[in-house]
């Protein structure tokens, strides 16, 4: 018996497996996938800004959506943090740019992260093509957590809550 269906949530929950981005984009095409209320970012982190671009850019993600992205602080995931922490108006000058907004930054980055996924990298076909909705601008709150045992957990949490930019309207 799966987790979703001991938790009596079979009716409401999906369990997807496969590439994130491709898994996305096969259930917006087919409908299923129509907006994101809640988005719980814990999988394979080089993929978070690329996954929340994806999302944004499907429109899936608007005002009052909220995202949660774990391990952003330890082990870290600057790319991700840079980009949600950037102004609308430093997304739209990166967005006007040819390329993707961080493209070396992403790069040196996931250099980095080879050797923590080193069994995935090569599975991996993280796209830079997309580059989100610059208009959208996210609240960020870090969330500390905690074991089980009430013990401090070494990772955090961050909320994000999109709000369109003053000029949307």
């Amino acid at each position: 018996m799966a987790l979703v269906d001991l938790a009596g949530l079979s009716d409401v929950v999906k369990v997807v497996i496969g590439s994130s981005a491709e898994s996305i984009k096969r259930l917006h095409a087919d409908g299923t996938l129509k907006h994101i209320d809640l988005m719980f970012l814990d999988h394979y982190k080089p993929a978070y800004t690329s996954d929340l671009k994806l999302c944004e850019h499907l429109k899936l993600i608007s005002p009052g959506s909220v995202m949660a992205a774990d391990n952003v602080i330890h082990p870290g995931n600057p790319p991700y943090l840079d980009y949600v922490r950037s102004s609308v108006a430093e997304k739209r000058e990166n967005f006007a740019k040819e390329g993707n907004d961080n493209d070396n930054e992403d790069l040196e980055w996931m250099g980095r992260m080879k050797n923590q996924y080193h069994k995935r990298v090569a599975k991996e076909n993280i796209s830079t093509d997309i580059k989100g909705n610059p208009n959208l601008r996210y609240d960020s709150t870090l969330i500390k957590s905690f074991e089980p045992t009430g013990e401090p957990k070494s990772q955090d949490v961050w909320e994000k809550r999109p709000t369109r930019s003053k000029d949307e309207w």
